[in-house]
Formats: structure tokens, sequence, C-alpha cells
């Protein structure tokens, strides 16, 4: 803007006026392109892993985003690794768990009693040491171990909830007492040197009131609040579990966060793919919204073996069967594509990892509630003792690495 010489009073000119006019547009559409350019930068750099769930994927800044991948794809990979890649090694010297208080317990019909059941007991699934990216501890060693992590990580109290079939509800009354039978015996033991070096008296173990267990039994991880009965064995198969999600957020309190952990799974008894895929997404984004920080588990479901009474007091299988092609009533070979697809659906989903106990399941044909007419569940204690201690070695582990 000039102001022109020789005019009266020294008027601006319309050349002078023109021009402010023209600087001003040009400061507004410099502003306009930097906030355009600024949102579409945030926009490049601010990223959602997408997720079959609503609220359940990872986002943030790209930079946040991959970090949080990365420790998510390692922790899953360490799971995987135990799960699969170990044996089933003998040991019949191994603390066995009393039966007492299990489900199903004094009922196995498989013609073992006593010393005979040692070969079922003393077996015990164990990965290659340090090829896992962490140690995989068992028996009392892994209750100790999870016990000075709990108090290490200031944890005052943990929910563990189990939601599923009859095999999910062995699965959490063999977890219950897994815990309280190791407690019993380490209380009467001598000082123990924990494999991380640290020595335990039996005086500094607690009892384990940090941790509360809760089974519902639930076939197919239904919303409903009403309990459903069957009639015919007078068993709940339908208890209104989600109910009890509002301990988890009455847990997470400024002084115990750690809300707790949540495993389900949909039970064996069969779907179409389509049906179960749906339920689970349906399930995980219940909880996504009623308990937001609770962490997550899938339970795979194993199939059952197919004459199952020819594996009786014999070692566990080398391989598993190939059920691909059984489908009898109960479609036990469509369980391998359920459990991909399962896996598949929940992979990248925000604090939800699968435990997958097939590996070391599908080759205990030798444990089976009944060898005649019963070949799906197991006599406990048992191969769920498997999953009990990758559950808690899973737990540990996410102590160690602050994920509870």
């Amino acid at each position: 803007m000039t102001l022109e010489r020789g005019l009266p009073g020294g008027r601006l000119s319309e050349r002078g006026t023109s021009a402010g006019k023209h600087t001003i547009k040009a400061l507004c559409l410099l502003l306009v392109l930097a906030v355009c350019l600024y949102l579409f930068v945030y926009s490049r750099s601010t990223v959602r892993l997408r997720s079959a769930v609503p609220g359940a994927g990872l986002s943030g800044p790209a930079e946040d985003l991959a970090a949080q991948a990365a420790w998510h794809d390692n922790y899953q990979q360490t799971l995987d690794c135990w799960a699969s890649k170990g044996r089933w090694v003998y040991d019949r010297d191994t603390f066995m768990a009393s039966p007492r208080g299990y489900a199903f317990a004094g009922r196995c019909q498989n013609g073992l009693v006593g010393r005979e059941r040692d070969q079922e007991l003393a077996h015990f699934w164990v990965p290659p040491a340090e090829a896992c990216g962490a140690p995989y501890h068992v028996r009392e060693h892994l209750v100790l171990e999870l016990d000075a992590a709990a108090r290490r990580a200031g944890v005052e109290r943990l929910l563990v909830l189990y939601v599923g079939d009859s095999m999910q509800l062995s699965f959490c009354t063999s977890a219950t007492r897994y815990v309280a039978d190791f407690v019993t015996q380490i209380a009467s033991a001598p000082n123990t040197t924990l494999p991380s070096g640290t020595r335990v008296g039996h005086a500094a173990l607690r009892t384990f009131r940090w941790l509360a267990q809760r089974c519902d039994r639930n076939d197919f991880l239904s919303l409903t609040t009403e309990r459903l009965v069957d009639q015919m064995q007078s068993i709940n198969i339908q208890e209104p579990w989600v109910e009890h999600l509002a301990a988890f957020r009455s847990n997470a309190t400024a002084a115990t966060r750690r809300a707790g952990v949540i495993v389900l799974n949909r039970g064996a008894h069969y779907r179409p793919l389509a049906e179960v895929l749906a339920g689970y997404r349906e399930t995980l984004a219940y909880i996504r919204q009623h308990a937001p920080e609770a962490l997550i588990f899938i339970r795979t479901t194993p199939a059952g073996h197919p004459n199952c009474g020819a594996y009786v007091n014999k070692p566990p299988l080398t391989e598993p069967l190939d059920v691909s092609t059984w489908r009898g009533p109960w479609h036990w070979g469509d369980f391998e594509e359920q459990n991909r697809a399962v896996r598949a659906m929940v992979h990248g989903m925000h604090r939800v990892f699968v435990l997958d106990v097939v590996p070391a399941t599908s080759l205990r044909a030798d444990s089976h509630l009944s060898n005649t007419n019963d070949c799906l569940h197991y006599c406990a204690p048992g191969p769920i003792d498997m999953w009990v201690e990758l559950l808690y070695n899973a737990i540990l582990r996410a102590l160690e690495l602050h994920l509870l």
C-alpha cells in the first residue's frame, strides 16, 4: 500500500488499495494452505490398525502405533512358541496335584486307577529352554514366580474370568486347584531358590488372595442376562457372565488399575464359521465397551480323538491324529479351520491374544474322560493342567511387561 505524493490530503491511491487487498488475500490463502498441510501430515502420521471389532484396534501417531504393534506381536509370538514348540516330558517325581475338587474328578472311566494314572499325571509340557524369548515355568516354580511378579508389580487384586463351555469350566476349576495344591505343598517345603535366582522361603509366599478366579459356563458366550439350565443334566449351560464385568471396572482404580484377565472360548459345540466369528465380534465389542482395559485371551478349541480307548495307558502321541476329514455329529474335522479363522479375526486387536492349547492337547489321546463314550473331555488332573500353566505363564509375562 503506497501513499501517492501530490494528492491533496495525502489520500491513498486506488493502486495502493488494490495492492493491499491482494496482500491480505495472499496471506489468507497461505494460512489456509498451511492448515491443510498440517491436517494432511497429521492424518498420514496418525493411523489406526483396523479391527473387526469397533474400538478394539490400535490407534495413535504412527511411531506409537509401531511400538504398540511390536510388543503386541512379540508377546503373541512368545505365547505361540511356548504352545507349539514344547514336548511332553515324563517325570514321576514331579509333584502331581491332588484330584480333589476338580471338575469331573473321580469320574474318569478309562479304567486307570492309582499308579496306572501316573502316565497321565506325570507328564508336563516343556518348551525348549530360552528359545521363546522368555522362560517358561512349571509346577511349584511357576506358582512362586507368579506370586513374586505380582508382588513386584504391586498387584493388590487380579480377577481372572473364564467363560465358555464344560471344558472351559474344567479349565477354570483346574486353575483354581492348581494354585491351591502347590501353595499347600510349598508351605510345607524348605526354602526354595527360583530359576530366576530369587530365594524364597515358604513364609514369603502369600496365600494368593490377590488372585480371584471365577468360572462361568456359557457355551456360546451369549450376552443374555437370563440363566439357562439343561433340564436333563440339571446343570447351567448359559450363565449371565456379563454382569461380572462390573468387577473389572471397580478394580480399575488408581491404586489397582490392573483390572484383570478374561479367558474366552465358544466351546466344542459346533456352529457354522460365520456364526462363530459374528459371535466373537459381538462378545469382544461388548467387553471393550464395559471392561476396556481387560487383557483378553481366546482359547483355541482342540478336537477330540476318535477311538481314544486305543490309547489308554500309552505315552503321548508324537504327531497329532489327522481328523481333518472326520466330521461325525461333532464336526471335529472343522475345528482347525475355525481356530485359524478366529486367530486371523483377532490379529491386531488391542489387548486380545490367542491361547493356543491345540498343539499340546492334540498329542494327549491317552487321558480322555472315558475310553468308550467321551473322547473329547479330559480327566483332571491331566492334560488341562498344561492349559493352566500356559495361561499362568502368559499372566506372569504380562506382569513383567507391565501389561497388567
